[in-house]
């Protein structure tokens, strides 16, 4: 089940909001009413601070929106898919169907982001700055404080030398002058880790203000703290794809793939035969082939043990669609797009379209490991 909707498309890019924001939203809204000037609006009246807290929970979901854009604009310059750009609970993220690997194009997208919420944080700053000058104080004024201080801190916080943020791949881009994509990628991994328990211990340290009271101390910072742990998986994740990406970028579908009766079952198998044989061979899905050896589909484990009352059943009756690719094809190419399709098994054809094997998301996997292990 697809945990994002698509609310509207810009320049061709879907802008799809994840559920998470139906948090995101709410908390937003009492941030902004509960919190002082320049962010929040709790001196004001009722009326005023609902509508400003409203107002600036709109603006803030567009600033992020303008921010994820510009990353997009700059990719689809250099010739980067863009599939979406989806709104998390801590912010937006656009999926690109690969980063660029030279350093210079890389750098340009990453410094998109903040540069744009600098502007954006610019532009408010001027009407704030505006309208003190007037000797105005109005709800306008307040809510252009509260965006101009959130979008330089946006701009800020993104540029921290850290996966996934925006510093991250900046810093990525630093080292890949100087060294191979991986080595730059492990490199700035690396940093991200140490920033993140840096960050993680920070956060979980006695409040000092609380110690100088002589007061019972909280932690500083548990939100932080948070954080930390998602800045550290992020950055494991992103050295992790990176390996297995660069390991697959110069092999063939055919080199990994699985062939003869490794790779097919029957449809005319019963679905005890399909488990024995998975039993036996310990796999966990096979494409399923007709008496001409066409490919028909796919089966799985995971849903023959929920059915294990129909052994007796042909494998045809449960199986599911299949993909086709080319032995030829890039192994890379293949894996991305089962990872963007949400596949785990393709058949695999020859030049003349002739069935010749399977290649699965764990195959893929798992070559990759060995061939990173070689290039050592």
């Amino acid at each position: 089940m697809d945990a994002s909707l698509q609310i509207c498309k810009i320049k061709g890019i879907p802008i799809r909001l994840h559920f998470t924001m139906l948090i995101f939203i709410p908390v937003m809204f009492l941030f902004f009413m509960m919190n002082s000037p320049p962010i929040g609006f709790n001196n004001v009246d009722m009326t005023t601070k609902y509508l400003l807290s409203a107002s600036a929970t709109f603006l803030l979901f567009l600033s992020i929106v303008l921010h994820e854009l510009s990353h997009s604009f700059f990719a689809l310059k250099y010739g980067t898919k863009i599939h979406n750009i989806t709104l998390f609970i801590f912010g937006g993220v656009a999926m690109m169907e690969d980063i660029p690997k030279e350093p210079r194009k890389e750098m340009q997208i990453a410094l998109a982001g903040p540069a744009m919420s600098m502007l954006i944080g610019a532009f408010f700053l001027v009407i704030y700055v505006f309208l003190k000058h007037l000797g105005v104080f109005s709800p306008v004024r307040l809510l252009a404080a509260s965006m101009s201080t959130l979008n330089f801190m946006l701009s800020f916080f993104n540029l921290i030398p850290a996966f996934p943020m925006d510093g991250g791949r900046l810093l990525r881009a630093a080292f890949a002058c100087r060294m191979r994509f991986v080595d730059a990628t492990k490199k700035a991994a690396l940093v991200g880790k140490i920033i993140a328990v840096v960050m993680f211990v920070v956060g979980l340290m006695p409040d000092p203000a609380a110690l100088m009271r002589g007061e019972p101390a909280p932690p500083m910072s548990p939100f932080l703290s948070l954080i930390a742990i998602l800045i550290f998986i992020a950055a494991t994740e992103e050295e992790n794809a990176t390996r297995i990406f660069s390991a697959l970028e110069h092999v063939k579908v055919g080199d990994v793939m699985r062939r003869g009766d490794q790779a097919f079952v029957s449809a005319d198998m019963t679905v005890e035969d399909v488990l024995e044989k998975m039993a036996s061979e310990r796999h966990t899905e096979y494409v399923v082939v007709n008496t001409y050896g066409e490919p028909v589909g796919s089966v799985f484990f995971r849903e023959l043990k929920e059915i294990q009352e129909k052994r007796e059943h042909k494998i045809s009756d449960f199986i599911k669609p299949i993909e086709v690719v080319s032995s030829e094809d890039i192994a890379l190419d293949a894996l991305k797009h089962m990872l963007r399709e949400h596949k785990d098994i393709f058949a695999v054809v020859d030049d003349e379209g002739k069935l010749v094997g399977a290649v699965t998301k764990k195959d893929l996997i798992a070559s990759s490991e060995l061939i990173a292990g070689k290039m050592k």
